[in-house]
């Protein structure tokens, strides 16, 4: 793959995951089960979204990164050309990172999981094979269902 054809579908990876809500691989199932809570796997392709507790902190630092430069610029832009009281000044953005957090919480995970898929960090179970409990349960119902006949 070309880096030009990588980079395209990154974009495309990260925006429908990310703008959207949806599953990075399949871009259909939606990422969140409830609207503060990830469901584990996409309903669609099955893909686990997280495989470890830690990863949702990349989703934060990316929330956290974004904000203080958005209002540290917003507060000089509004002290220094606009001409805005200082304390007016400094409530507004307060405020602004404030609800901003919990406006961004969704969409700062998703853009995460898109990144983790595009590192490879999402993906789909492994098949598991049954276990012995379930080969005897299913072979007591078929004989069950099927007996043998009487000689």
């Amino acid at each position: 793959m070309s880096a030009w054809k990588f980079l395209r579908h990154a974009t495309h990876t990260l925006f429908i995951s990310g703008v959207r809500l949806r599953c990075p691989h399949c871009h259909q199932g939606r990422i969140f089960a409830t609207p503060f809570e990830i469901a584990p796997t996409c309903a669609t392709c099955h893909v686990r979204f997280e495989r470890m507790s830690g990863e949702s902190l990349g989703g934060l630092m990316f929330s956290m990164t974004l904000l203080p430069i958005v209002s540290i610029g917003g507060f000089f832009v509004g002290e220094l050309i606009v001409g805005l009281p200082r304390s007016l000044n400094i409530g507004f953005w307060l405020g602004f990172i404030l609800c901003s957090v919990g406006l961004m919480y969704r969409h700062s995970r998703a853009l995460w999981i898109g990144i983790s898929y595009l590192s490879g960090g999402v993906y789909a179970d492994a098949p598991t094979a049954p276990t012995d409990d379930l080969r005897q349960r299913v072979k007591h119902a078929f004989h069950t269902a099927h007996p043998k006949p009487e000689e």
